[in-house]
This record gives C-alpha cells, structure tokens and sequence, in this order.
C-alpha cells in the first residue's frame, strides 16, 4: 500500500517524469481490477454491483500511481446493435454469439454498411469489437442524456483520488474488423478482395482520429493505450509483412493524432510481439504494454536493446497472481524493476487483476513494488 506520508511527488508527478526517461522517486505502479476478491479483501466491504466502482477506485487510489480504465460491472443480458451483431454481455466482458452474415458474400456487405457508417462522428461514439458504444459498457444513453466523455472522464478521476487514468483505450482497427469478421470468414474475405478490407480498416481508424480529436486533453492525463491484438505466447499471428500494409499505417495514423495534444501513446498487443516493435517504434509508438514474461518477454530485453522505449508490465497475471508462492512473486517484481527501471521510463504492472487472481498474491504484489521500485 502507497504510504502517503512517505511519498516524495504526487503520481502525476512520478509518471511525468518517468515519460520523459527521467527516474523520479520510485518506479510507478499500474493496473485495474475486474475482481470482487480483492475488493473485499482490501475493503472489508461487501461488493454489489451498485458499489463496485466506488471501491475498485479506492482500493486502486490506496496502491497504484495510473490505471487504463475506471472499472465497471456491464448490465447483463443479450444486446442486439443496429448493424444485426447480438452481444452477451456479463460482468466485466461482452462476446458475439450472433452475426449478421454467415458468408464472404454478406460479409462484404455488412463492410460496405459498417464503412458508410463510420463516416459519421458524434460527440461521446466509440466504435470497437463490443459495436457502437464505451469499451466497458457505458454509454450516453445510460442516462438519456448526452455526457461528453471529457465530463465522464472528470467525474472517473475525481473518484481516482491521485491516481493518474489513461486518456482512453484507443482502437487501431484490425482486431476490430477479425473479431467481428471471425477469423475463418477475415481471411477468406482478404483473399477474395483485399482492397476493400484495407478500405474498411481505414475508415475505422478515420472515426478514431475523430474521436482522438474531441477527446484528447493532454491536462486530463499524459497517456493513452492505444491497441491492437496482434501476438500470442510464441510470435506474431500475422506475418510481419502483412503488419507493415494493414497495421503499421493506422497506428502511425493513430500516433499522430494523439501526440498533436503532447500524450504518450502506449500499444498494446498481448504475446510475444517482438518481430515487430522495430516497426512500431518507426511508427512513433512511445511505449509497450504489457511485455508479457510468459510470452518471453523481458524488462532487461527490452530496455537494453530499445532503451528510449517506454514500457508498462513486466509481471505475470496467469499463474503468478493465482499459484506462486509470495517468495516467487518477490523474485517476480524485482527481477523486472531491476530490468527496466534504470533511467526511467519503467511502468510496472500485473496489466489486469482479473477475476483469476488471489486477493493476497495480489496486495503481496503490491507491497513489493513499492518495496523495491524505489530510485
């Protein structure tokens, strides 16, 4: 746990500091919790649905310097969208159970609709895997009232405390456009007409740069998470060669417009995605997340061969958080603080407290970054 009577700088301060490549106190902390053990066991308190975010909040206020997202708990039910794509939505996470083709043929038409579409940006849309609305689940019409997201943002951090929130969570496009396609129809639909897909994955980072542009307010927070699925445990899931024409392109796209407001863009992509971080650093790609060590990813890797390159994570959160020992999780935060913290620019992170994660592995965790992450 943060002890604030010890504390040197606030965590804006930290993190400023630690962007520019600069060591400040000690390493910042990251993460966000979609599990009500751990709540409880930090609190003391009963979590429903109602009170979650109240607590999630000061739980993260008590232990983290930034986290990605403001959590919440999705209303449960079957969604059906305007474009035909039905969602079960469950606690922390939406999925597909049902599309409105089942062949290339309407696939390329939903496209044609779905492209037709984005080119209309109003104030508070979003557009990702979950359809046409807030990642996490909420949306202007929860009220029926239209709330700006900058407004929204505000009324998150204010219940942050210190705690620096990311700007947002940025789509690039191809996740998107395989998640809703599936993989089997994507791939038959790229080999049947490959212009049109590229089209589609530009109109999706086109509505993007709109929403970057009235969102992006460098005074509300210095970083955005900017991401794309492209990478599992062993390497990439595309080749690179078809990274550099349907990804590399929209992420600078995405860069670009983010850093016209002076903010720090992060990508994300789960797995090992090595192969390909040259590209993304030509790409103005300021940082990684999460850099995963199951997917052999290291701090000391990383830093030592890209040392201007700005990194969040560095921990396990599928087997460390639920079956180390809490001598194994020491060894765990000190080996990546020792990897990646010199000079600055080290986030240290678990990148998720998900439902999986034992509440005193968790705060263990915690305890030793704070414990050791000091400069």
């Amino acid at each position: 746990m943060r002890d604030f009577t010890k504390e040197k700088m606030s965590a804006r301060k930290r993190l400023e500091l630690i962007l520019q490549n600069k060591e400040a106190d000690r390493v910042p902390i990251n993460d966000f919790i979609q599990n009500f053990d751990v709540i409880e066991y930090c609190t003391g308190k009963k979590v429903t649905k109602e009170n979650y975010s109240e607590l999630a909040c000061k739980v993260l206020s008590e232990n983290v310097d930034c986290c990605e997202t403001v959590p919440s708990v999705i209303n449960e039910g079957i969604r059906k969208e305007k474009d035909g794509f039905v969602y079960k939505d469950e606690w922390w996470t939406s999925w597909i159970i049902e599309k409105p083709f089942n062949d290339t043929r309407g696939l390329k038409e939903h496209i044609l609709r779905n492209i037709e579409d984005l080119q209309v940006y109003n104030p508070g849309d979003e557009f990702n895997y979950a359809g046409w609305l807030n990642l996490w689940g909420a949306d202007s019409s929860d009220t029926g009232e239209f709330e700006h997201p900058k407004e929204r943002f505000k009324k998150s951090q204010e219940k942050l405390g210190d705690v620096v929130l990311f700007m947002a969570q940025s789509p690039i496009g191809l996740d998107i456009a395989y998640n809703r396609a599936g993989w089997e129809l994507f791939s038959y639909a790229y080999l049947e007409y490959p212009e049109l897909i590229h089209e589609w994955l530009q109109a999706i980072a086109d509505f993007e740069e709109k929403r970057i542009h009235d969102i992006a307010d460098l005074t509300l927070s210095p970083l955005v998470l900017s991401y794309c699925d492209i990478a599992w445990n062993n390497g990439l899931i595309f080749s690179p060669e078809f990274l550099r024409k349907e990804l590399i392109p929209f992420v600078r796209q995405n860069v670009n417009a983010w850093h016209k407001y002076g903010i720090k863009v992060f990508y994300h992509s789960e797995g090992d995605i090595r192969a390909i971080i040259p590209d993304l650093i030509e790409a103005g790609v300021d940082g990684i997340h999460p850099v995963e060590p199951m997917a052999g990813m290291s701090t000391k890797e990383i830093k030592e061969k890209y040392p201007k390159l700005l990194m969040i994570g560095g921990l396990d959160n599928s087997q460390m958080l639920n079956r180390w020992s809490m001598d194994e999780i020491d060894n765990a935060v000190k080996e990546a603080l020792q990897g990646g913290k010199k000079g600055g620019g080290y986030i240290i992170s678990s990148s998720e407290i998900h439902p999986a994660c034992d509440p005193g592995r968790v705060v263990n965790m915690w305890d030793s970054e704070i414990k050791y992450g000091g400069y």
